[in-house]
C-alpha cells in the first residue's frame, strides 16, 4: 500500500524547488522511488500530458495536505483519461509487492518477533545449535525435551543472537481447511518451497506429527515431503519433540540421519530462581522465606509440569494481578488459592 502520510503537497514542493514540471507521471514516479516500485511502460503516457490542472482540482477539492492515497483514490475515480491505465497498474504493483514469504507468513510467524529476552542457563544448547546451523552437511536440529522446559524460546533466543529469520511454522494451521487429498501437500509443499528458495530456516514444534500427518486418506506423509528437501543442504529445519515421542522420529533412519539431536533437560529449581529475579527484578527485594515457599508450593501441586515454564508461569500471574490490588505479596496464601483455581492439577 502507498503509505498515507508522505503527502502529495510534499512532492509538489520538491519538484518546485529542483525545476521539474508538476504533472502527474513526475508526481508518480516520484512515488514509485519513494517505495521501491518497478516502472511500468503504460507509465509513459503521463509523460505526453501537462496535469497541473488535474492536479491543481484535487489540491483544491481536498486540501494541501491531502495523502497520496487519497489522490490515487480520486484519480481511480475520476472519468480521466488515466483512469483504467492506473487502475491497472494498481494491481500490477500489488502483484509484484507481495510479501515474497505468503505461505510461510501466512502459517506462521518469524521468531525475531517475539520479545527479546536473556536466555539463561542454556549456553553450552546455544553453541551446539550454532555449529550445527552453520554446517553444510546435516544441518538440522531436533530438540528434544519434556513440554516446558523452553524449546521454543531457546529458539527464539538463537534466531534474535544470530540475527536470523526462523520461522515458527504451525502445522494445526496448514492442516486446517484441508477436507480432499492433496491438499495439505500442496500447502506443505508451498512452505518448503518458499524456505528453500529465499533460504529461510523452519521451526516446526511437536515434529513428530509431522510423520504421519497427511497419509490418513492415502495421500503422502508428512515425512515423505520432507525427506527430499532435507538432502538439499541449502534446506534447514529445526523441530522440537518430546522426550517420549521421539523415539518415532529415531526410528525413521532419514530422518535420523539428517538431523542433530540436542536434549534439553529440565532447569533446576536454583537455575529457574535466577531466571525469575532476571525477569522480575523486583524479586530480588523479596523476603528468601516467601520465594522458597513460592517454589515449595510449585512442587507439591504441579508435579506434571516442568521448569521453568510453571514457575514463569505464576510469576506472570502475579504481576498480572499486583497492580489491580487484587493480592500482595504478603497475601501469598490467596495467591495460590486464585492460582490453584486457574490451574487443573494432576498428582
Amino acid at each position: 500500500m502507498i503509505d498515507e502520510n508522505n503527502k502529495l503537497i510534499d512532492i509538489i514542493e520538491r519538484l518546485n524547488r529542483s525545476d521539474s514540471p508538476i504533472n502527474l507521471f513526475n508526481i508518480l514516479s516520484s512515488i514509485e522511488t519513494e517505495n521501491n516500485i518497478l516502472s511500468d511502460d503504460d507509465w509513459h503516457i503521463f509523460k505526453k500530458n501537462n496535469d497541473t490542472i488535474l492536479f491543481s482540482q484535487i489540491i483544491e477539492e481536498q486540501g494541501s495536505d491531502t495523502t497520496i492515497q487519497k489522490s490515487i483514490k480520486y484519480l481511480l475515480e475520476s472519468e480521466s483519461i488515466y483512469s483504467n491505465i492506473l487502475s491497472n497498474y494498481i494491481i500490477k504493483r500489488q502483484d509484484s509487492c507481495a510479501t515474497k514469504y505468503s505461505f510461510i507468513t501466512q502459517y506462521g510467524y518469524n521468531l525475531k518477533d517475539l520479545k527479546r529476552e536473556t536466555c539463561l542457563h542454556r549456553e553450552q544448547e546455544i553453541q551446539l545449535i550454532t555449529i550445527c546451523l552453520n554446517r553444510d552437511y546435516k544441518n538440522n536440529i531436533m530438540l528434544v525435551g519434556n513440554s516446558g522446559v523452553g524449546k521454543t524460546f531457546l529458539i527464539a533466543s538463537i534466531a534474535h543472537t544470530l540475527n536470523i529469520d526462523i520461522y515458527y511454522i504451525d502445522i494445526s494451521s496448514v492442516l486446517s481447511g484441508t477436507k480432499y487429498r492433496g491438499e495439505f501437500e500442496k500447502k506443505l509443499h508451498a512452505i518448503l518451497n518458499e524456505a528453500l528458495k529465499y533460504k529461510k530456516i523452519l521451526f516446526f514444534d511437536e515434529a513428530h506429527t509431522i510423520l504421519n500427518t497427511g497419509n490418513s486418506d492415502g495421500g503422502i506423509s508428512g515425512a515423505d515431503i520432507l525427506k527430499p528437501y532435507l538432502m538439499n543442504s541449502d534446506f534447514q529445519i529445526i523441530g522440537a519433540t518430546t522426550t517420549e515421542e521421539s523415539t518415532l522420529l529415531t526410528r525413521d533412519k532419514a530422518f535420523e540421519r539428517r538431523f542433530n539431536f540436542i536434549y534439553l533437560e529440565e532447569l533446576t529449581i536454583e537455575q529457574t530462581k535466577e531466571i525469575i529475579k532476571n525477569k522480575y527484578q523486583q524479586t530480588t527485594l523479596w523476603d528468601q522465606g516467601t520465594f522458597d515457599q513460592i517454589f515449595t508450593y510449585l512442587n507439591n501441586n504441579f508435579t506434571n509440569r516442568n521448569y521453568p515454564d510453571k514457575a514463569l508461569d505464576f510469576f506472570d500471574f502475579y504481576f498480572a494481578g499486583e497492580p489491580l490490588s487484587s493480592f500482595n505479596i504478603k497475601e501469598i496464601d490467596k495467591v495460590f488459592g486464585f492460582f490453584t483455581r486457574m490451574n487443573i492439577v494432576t498428582v
